[in-house]
C-alpha cells in the first residue's frame, strides 16, 4: 500500500511504499472485535434544506482536516470504505450522494467504483447498490449521486470505494489527521475485510453519506407538501 503525502491541492507528493502481506496480516486481526465494541451512531449534522425536497443529513466518521491519500500500488480491485447506521434517523434512509475526498488518478479511465453493500453479523455484507464507475472533478471533495433508498428495516450499511487501477495510474483516497480510529473505516483485499491501517496504523476515511428523508418511509407525497408549507 502506498500513502501519498503532498499538498492537498495541486503539488507535488512523494509516494511511501509498505509491505502488502504485512498490510493485510495486520488490518484482519482482530478486525470483526474492534468493530463490535463500537455502538454509537454515525457524527452527522444539519445540511440546509435545497429548494424541492425535504431536510438532509451528511453522515461523516472524518474530522474534515485532510492528512495523506491511501491507495495500492499493485493491487486493483482494493475497496476502502466506511460504514455508517442511521438507526436513530429512521426517516432518513434516502442516500442521496456519496462524497468522496479523492486525487485523480490520470491516464487511466474511469477513476474509482463506488458501492453500497449491507451489513450482516457485525460484518460488511453483499452489494446492494451500484457498481458505479465515477470520475474525480478535482483534488479534494467529489460529489457523485447515489439516489437510492435502503431496503425497509435496514438501517446500517457499508458506502465504499474501489480501486480499479493499479499505481501510478490510480486514484487515491484521503484519510484526515485524526489520531483516534474511531473503529469504522474499512479495507477488502482478496476477498477479506478488515479495519483500514497501515504498518498497525489506524485510518479514517474521508468518505461521506448525505442521507434525506423525502423518500423514506415516515414521508409521504402528501406528508411532504404539508411539511413545507409549514417549516419553509
Amino acid at each position: 500500500m502506498a500513502l501519498r503525502r503532498g499538498n492537498p491541492v495541486g503539488g507535488n507528493a512523494s509516494t511511501i511504499t509498505t509491505s502488502l502481506a504485512a498490510l493485510i496480516v495486520a488490518s484482519v486481526a482482530g478486525a470483526w472485535s474492534a468493530d463490535n465494541t463500537v455502538g454509537r451512531a454515525p457524527s452527522c449534522f444539519r445540511a440546509p434544506a435545497a429548494a424541492g425536497r425535504d431536510e438532509t443529513r451528511e453522515l461523516k466518521w472524518d474530522n474534515g482536516v485532510w492528512r495523506t491519500y491511501v491507495m495500492f500500488v499493485g493491487a486493483t480491485g482494493t475497496r476502502f470504505a466506511n460504514d455508517f447506521d442511521v438507526s436513530t434517523l429512521p426517516a432518513f434512509t434516502y442516500l442521496r450522494t456519496l462524497r468522496l475526498h479523492m486525487k485523480p488518478g490520470p491516464p487511466e479511465r474511469p477513476g474509482a467504483r463506488l458501492g453500497v453493500y449491507a451489513w450482516a453479523g457485525g460484518v460488511p455484507g453483499t452489494l446492494v447498490w451500484g457498481p458505479k464507475d465515477v470520475e474525480a472533478s478535482v483534488e479534494g471533495w467529489n460529489d457523485f449521486a447515489v439516489t437510492w433508498s435502503l431496503p425497509k428495516g435496514a438501517y446500517k450499511f457499508l458506502a465504499a470505494v474501489e480501486q480499479i487501477h493499479a499505481h501510478p495510474g490510480c486514484a487515491s483516497f484521503g484519510v484526515d489527521t485524526n489520531s483516534t480510529f474511531v473503529g469504522h473505516s474499512w479495507l477488502y483485499y482478496r476477498g477479506s475485510w478488515g479495519l483500514l491501517q497501515v504498518q498497525g496504523t489506524y485510518y479514517n476515511l474521508m468518505l461521506r453519506v448525505v442521507v434525506d428523508d423525502e423518500h423514506g418511509p415516515a414521508v409521504t407525497p402528501t406528508s411532504v407538501g404539508r411539511v413545507k408549507a409549514l417549516y419553509y
